[in-house]
């Protein structure tokens, strides 16, 4: 399997954010997430509010800005466990890419205002949260959301960074 993560940063936002911090959270949210069963790879594009509202219509039929997406490469991970038997082979050959994660930098800029926190905390949470959806993780029921904050702290702290607005 490829530990390789990939981010593309649009041109206007690229001296706003480190991509060394978005590679690491990603990084970190796979491996916590997985309990270092996966080591696939994840591609993370940060983009603007048009690009987002596109993709969110075009893949959820939802018309409207959301601050971040994630598109599992494939169906094999819930809440951060297989949920086919594989062998180690089988991982490594045919599932090597995690999935996508796509990011509004304007979102992520309102919403660090908002919640009074830096970017950099609003970006990692972003990551953290798109990669932990690739993992198989959600919130749509309570029991689901309470873990999914659970692991985003975790993620978070290992950058010293305490998100209190989850």
């Amino acid at each position: 399997m490829s530990s390789n993560i990939t981010v593309q940063i649009n041109q206007e936002y690229k001296s706003k954010i480190s991509k060394k911090l978005l590679i690491d959270v990603a990084k970190i949210a796979r491996d916590l997430g997985s309990k270092n069963l996966c080591s696939d790879s994840i591609a993370i594009q940060v983009t603007n509010d048009k690009n987002l509202k596109k993709f969110n219509y075009l893949y959820l039929k939802e018309n409207t800005v959301t601050d971040v997406l994630a598109f599992p490469y494939n169906e094999i991970w819930k809440e951060g466990k297989l949920l086919k038997d594989l062998t180690k082979d089988t991982l490594d050959n045919e599932y090597n890419h995690l999935g996508d994660i796509i990011v509004s930098f304007p979102q992520a800029q309102k919403q660090s205002k908002l919640y009074q926190h830096s970017i950099e905390i609003e970006m990692a949470t972003l990551v953290a949260h798109g990669a932990l959806h690739l993992l198989g993780f959600d919130h749509f029921e309570p029991n689901e959301n309470i873990l999914m904050k659970e692991k985003t702290l975790m993620i978070l702290k290992q950058f010293n960074f305490d998100n209190k607005t989850l």
